[in-house]
């Protein structure tokens, strides 16, 4: 959501990885920047450090005339600050407030897990709709599940799966399934 008013927060464009330097860089002249960071994705079993969560955009404050935005412009990183015609666009202060309101030590919280470990779910592949028991959150674009393909003779087979495959399901949509893995986790 943009508006071109006298409030708000403009959008700073900056070079790849430069996010901080940017956001520390406009602070020491005086003008309010914030980068929202989120944590780190888990790969390979070690925790990454914090990321934004936006990557190579900082919000820069928009309680400054021409001089402060040309300040902004000159400072080392910025590619552009994204326009709205010939003026900085500006995000509404209560986006921002948004994003603030949901930091805890620093970090914005992400949504919750929209699914519970063993929880029945609908793999959407790419010939049929298959029943699933979700398993866990590989990354944020890929989740772990189980699939019975031949049926209630064959073992079930671990799969990664891009997230968006996956519906939610009713345990009657494949009760055998989801008693058989219930029993087969204990």
């Amino acid at each position: 959501m943009t508006k071109q008013a006298s409030g708000g927060w403009g959008l700073a464009y900056v070079g790849p990885g430069l996010d901080l330097m940017v956001r520390d860089a406009l602070i020491s002249v005086g003008i309010e920047a914030y980068v929202p960071m989120i944590a780190g994705a888990r790969r390979a079993g070690a925790a990454r450090p914090p990321e934004p969560m936006f990557p190579r955009y900082v919000f820069v404050r928009h309680a400054m005339g021409d001089a402060g935005w040309f300040l902004v412009y000159s400072t080392r990183g910025v590619a552009k600050v994204l326009q709205a015609g010939s003026r900085p666009a500006l995000v509404a202060d209560a986006v921002v407030q948004a994003i603030r309101a949901r930091e805890v030590y620093g970090l914005v919280l992400m949504e919750e897990e929209p699914f519970a470990p063993l929880e029945p779910v609908i793999y959407r592949g790419e010939t049929a709709d298959v029943p699933a028991i979700f398993l866990e959150r590989v990354d944020k674009d890929r989740v772990s599940i189980l699939i019975a393909l031949l049926g209630d003779k064959a073992r079930p087979s671990k799969n990664v799966v891009p997230s968006w495959t996956l519906l939610r399901s009713r345990a009657e949509a494949c009760p055998k399934f989801s008693h058989d893995i219930a029993r087969a986790s204990r």
